[in-house]
């Protein structure tokens, strides 16, 4: 009789030792859930800066037209 109390105090222990683990796990998995929202949200404001950035650059690159245009209405006298 012995043997069966240390088989099941045996058993018991394993089963509070998965459980144990299983909760673990759990907090493990909702702080990779959590880091992996981070990085989504950090994800899309960088994809927001990118074309913030974009339009920037097509706007300076407009301007830098315009600005061609209007340096080319001046003529400098030819050296030499």
């Amino acid at each position: 009789m012995s043997g069966i109390e240390t088989a099941i105090g045996s058993v018991a222990t394993i089963m509070r030792d998965i459980a144990t683990a299983g909760a673990g796990q759990t907090e493990d998995i909702g702080e990779v859930t959590r880091a992996v929202g981070d990085i989504d949200q950090m994800t899309q404001q960088n994809a927001a800066l990118i074309e913030q950035a974009a339009t920037a650059a097509e706007s300076l690159r407009h301007e830098a037209e315009k600005l061609v245009e209007q340096v080319g209405a001046f003529k400098l006298a030819q050296r030499g």
